[in-house]
């Protein structure tokens, strides 16, 4: 969902930070939950991703990633972007704030539940996971 710097406010920011920290609590316990056989098997790693300083400043970006590695060390990486806020001057992204720029927000559009899930069917499809249960 996109966000201009007017709608900017406490509520985005709590929503931000929730929607961060489940993801965060997500990735930090997601391979306890496979079969150990598996994670022997192929190299998986959770990972959440933050950059920048606070969700209303240029820069700041969070993100959660899953990757999976084989044998071969071929690897397969799905991140999903949680928020992400960039400078706009006229309608071009900028490193920084600069005067006449324009702070603009993309926030996730979906659910915790639903990142979780897509997710979790990554692993699945790309592991040759038949049974839900084991992911």
């Amino acid at each position: 969902m996109h966000y201009t710097q007017e709608d900017f406010t406490e509520e985005l920011l709590q929503t931000i930070s929730s929607l961060e920290k489940e993801l965060l609590d997500f990735s930090e316990d997601f391979l306890d939950k496979y079969d150990p056989e598996l994670v022997r098997k192929y190299k998986m790693e959770a990972e959440f991703e933050l950059s920048g300083t606070h969700p209303f400043k240029p820069g700041y970006r969070s993100a959660v990633s899953v990757l999976i590695a084989d044998e071969e060390d071929s690897m397969l990486i799905r991140t999903i972007s949680i928020w992400s806020c960039t400078a706009h001057f006229l309608g071009i992204p900028v490193s920084a704030k600069m005067i006449g720029s324009k702070l603009v927000g993309e926030l996730l559009d979906d659910s915790a539940e639903f990142v979780k899930n897509e997710l979790r069917s990554f692993i699945r499809e790309n592991m040759g996971i038949q049974d839900k249960r084991m992911v």
